[in-house]
């Protein structure tokens, strides 16, 4: 009885313990799945991602050099001399020749100033004309001086007329108190007679001297608005003087103007130097008939004069380097008129900065002072490097002649150039050198394509101006098999 009460009770505390057991099992068996599900997502996740090599970017400082070949030297300024007047060549001046120093007659090699006479042409009839205008000044100076004249005149008369009036009004003064005595007579001897006290004829008499009193005074009156008259006739004589001597002075300036105009033109047949320089080339003789330029395409042309105290060197430079070029940039000018061993340095002047529509190059100009000194360059294997062995007194001259040619070297210095390996770097579709940096996106690394400018690659290194900076971390190597944006793990490939 004991016995069947005993596994009664096992049977039940089995049956109570079992379930619990068996939940505490699961529990644990849950926890564990979860765990192998978050690592497996980890494993599929690395997996996924691709490994990738990074490298650190460098700096170094580079010297770029451009050679551009086919630099032609020309002067500062060239001038076609033409005649702006016609007429034949009457004399040719004497200048010193730029060798022997010696004067001769104008020609190739001779050395102007500005302003110097270098021919004269023969123009009559501009002479003549000279004199018309030089006539005809005199003529509008007369007018001037008649017109000076009137005026005087004029105010002489306006100054009788105001005395006259002046003259007559105090007449009338006179006159009008000499009415006031003939009329106080008379009527005093009107009032005798009415008494008895005077006679007859002295009344009449009385009275005939009033009436001649009131006629002067009459007369005085007239002579007055005779004289006002006057003055006012004197006074538009005056102001019609003073418009003739405007119009006279205006006839003057007209003259003087056709005069001047006629001497200037007359100036044309003196040909002068535009500036110093050389003459180059000589294209008339002694009475030679030379057509005017003004509006006639076959004038003919006197001389040509070159500045050289000054020169440019001009060159082109391909479409591939034109992006490059700047002004003020280094240059180094060698290979000049096949002078074997004379460099000149100097800097880019002027960029046209726009491609030429047929040959798809940039002009460039450096300017330089003639003669120019032996910048003492020498180059070995690409390398440029400078002599300073010689003082500033001992370094030689050399006068570059227009029309030489050179080739010219453009130096362009990074201090601090970025420099990749070759590996590093690749071309997309458009042509554009790029490289693949590491970005942290969402937790995630992820690789971004940048965009370079590439100066230099020499099948080990790449040197890049823009686009990364040194001390950047970007992909190794292997960047073509990479899509921009996907997932990286930076390491070693396994």
């Amino acid at each position: 009885m004991k016995a069947n009460a005993m596994r009664l009770l096992t049977c039940v505390c089995l049956s109570i313990v079992a379930p619990l057991l068996a939940a505490c099992t699961g529990c644990d068996d849950s926890e564990n799945a979860n765990d192998l599900t978050t690592t497996a997502q980890t494993t599929t996740s690395n997996k996924a991602a691709t490994r990738v090599a990074v490298v650190e970017v460098l700096s170094r400082q580079y010297v770029e050099t451009v050679d551009l070949p086919g630099a032609s030297v020309h002067g500062f300024e060239t001038t076609v001399l033409e005649a702006k007047v016609g007429g034949y060549v009457k004399q040719i001046s004497q200048l010193a020749n730029s060798v022997t120093g010696e004067l001769e007659d104008v020609d190739i090699g001779s050395l102007a100033r500005t302003g110097e006479v270098l021919a004269v042409l023969d123009a009559p009839e501009m002479v003549d004309d000279l004199a018309q205008t030089r006539a005809l000044v005199l003529k509008a100076e007369s007018e001037v001086a008649q017109a000076e004249a009137a005026i005087r005149q004029a105010d002489a008369e306006v100054a009788r007329d105001i005395a006259l009036v002046d003259e007559a009004r105090t007449e009338r003064d006179e006159k009008d108190a000499f009415l006031r005595v003939r009329q106080a007579d008379f009527d005093n001897q009107q009032s005798l007679h009415q008494k008895n006290a005077t006679t007859r004829e002295l009344v009449d008499k009385a009275k005939f001297q009033l009436d001649a009193a009131v006629a002067a005074l009459a007369s005085v009156d007239a002579r007055i608005r005779t004289a006002e008259a006057m003055a006012h006739v004197a006074d538009a004589n005056r102001e019609k003087a003073e418009a003739d001597l405007t119009a006279a002075q205006a006839h003057v300036a007209v003259a003087q103007a056709d005069m001047a105009r006629t001497q200037t033109i007359l100036d044309y047949a003196q040909i002068r130097a535009p500036f110093d320089g050389l003459i180059t080339k000589r294209m008339v003789d002694h009475g030679a008939f030379v057509r005017p330029a003004t509006s006639n395409s076959s004038a003919m042309p006197l001389f040509e004069i070159t500045r050289t105290d000054r020169i440019r060197i001009e060159v082109k430079v391909p479409m591939s380097r034109a992006q490059r070029i700047r002004v003020g940039q280094p240059v180094i000018i060698h290979g000049i008129g096949g002078l074997p061993g004379f460099t000149a340095e100097g800097k880019i002047t002027r960029s046209a900065d726009a491609l030429d529509q047929n040959s798809r190059m940039m002009n460039i100009q450096v300017h330089l002072s003639n003669p120019v000194k032996d910048a003492k360059y020498t180059r070995q294997q690409g390398t440029w490097t400078r002599s300073t062995s010689d003082t500033q007194d001992d370094v030689p001259s050399l006068f570059l002649q227009p029309g030489m040619y050179a080739t010219v070297t453009i130096l362009r210095t990074w201090d601090e150039l970025a420099v990749v390996p070759t590996s590093a770097v690749s071309v997309d579709e458009s042509g554009n050198h790029y490289v693949m940096m590491i970005a942290v996106e969402n937790g995630e690394n992820r690789c971004r394509s940048t965009v370079v400018d590439v100066v230099f690659n020499d099948a080990n290194e790449v040197g890049i101006s823009a686009g990364i900076q040194p001390t950047q971390q970007i992909i190794a190597r292997d960047i073509a098999q990479l899509k921009d944006g996907q997932a990286i793990v930076v390491g070693e490939a396994e």
